[in-house]
């Protein structure tokens, strides 16, 4: 499957609802980018994705490190 952000065929199955057969989730190993099969199709669909939060996936190594959230006291 075409990740809808960056383009990659790199889409593998992460896991199914806790309970019965609602949803499956799936993400990008290229990206990290994850959605339910629930999702709407501008979510699933790189056709209908927006472009404005597409990423090329040459450029994630110089992507700025997102700094860890601190434990809560």
């Amino acid at each position: 499957m075409i990740c809808p952000r960056c383009g990659k065929d790199d889409i593998v199955f992460m896991v199914k609802s806790p309970k019965g057969d609602v949803w499956s989730a799936y993400i990008c190993n290229t990206c990290c980018y994850s959605y339910r099969d629930t999702e709407p199709a501008e979510n699933k669909e790189r056709e209908l994705y927006d472009e404005r939060f597409r990423i090329d996936p040459d450029k994630i190594d110089s992507c700025p490190i997102i700094p860890p959230i601190p434990k809560l006291i």
